[in-house]
């Protein structure tokens, strides 16, 4: 019984000790945040999903969309040992939200980015963008991933 026991968790034991799996029905989920700021609209135009596996290929899914990350937004991935993410294409809206001081405007001028999930913590500053209005003084936005 031993044995057996052992064979099954070999496999297991070969593993990198930062792998990122999903399996099932994974859900990306991926939100813009400004520390001590509440941010009411942060609209981008995505051309693509990329998802890159930690042996470098890609899964490229389409999204040809405006997507809301002040809401927080979901997409469906498939299966897989994730190591990086990437958006392409963007264009973005001017982020808009309060804080402290009042309302502010922000222009956010990335045309991609790439978040680290493995060995990263899944989030990126931000750090190309113009105060267009008001005052933000918690520093750059935030795009925080999640997979679940």
């Amino acid at each position: 019984m031993r044995p057996t026991t052992f064979l099954v968790l070999a496999p297991l034991l070969a593993l990198p000790a930062l792998a990122a799996f999903h399996v099932g029905n994974p859900v990306l989920d991926l939100k813009l945040t400004i520390p001590a700021e509440t941010v009411q609209s942060a609209d981008v135009d995505v051309e693509d999903l990329v998802m890159v596996a930690c042996d470098s290929s890609e899964t490229v899914i389409p999204i040809d969309d405006t997507i809301d990350l002040a809401g927080g937004w979901q997409q469906a991935i498939p299966e897989g040992d994730w190591c990086d993410v990437r958006l392409t294409g963007l264009v973005w809206d001017d982020a808009v939200g309060t804080g402290a001081d009042g309302s502010w405007v922000l222009e956010i001028d990335h045309g991609s980015v790439v978040i680290d999930i493995d060995p990263g913590d899944g989030t990126i500053q931000l750090d190309q963008n113009t105060l267009v209005q008001g005052a933000v003084h918690a520093g750059n936005p935030v795009l925080t991933l999640t997979i679940q």
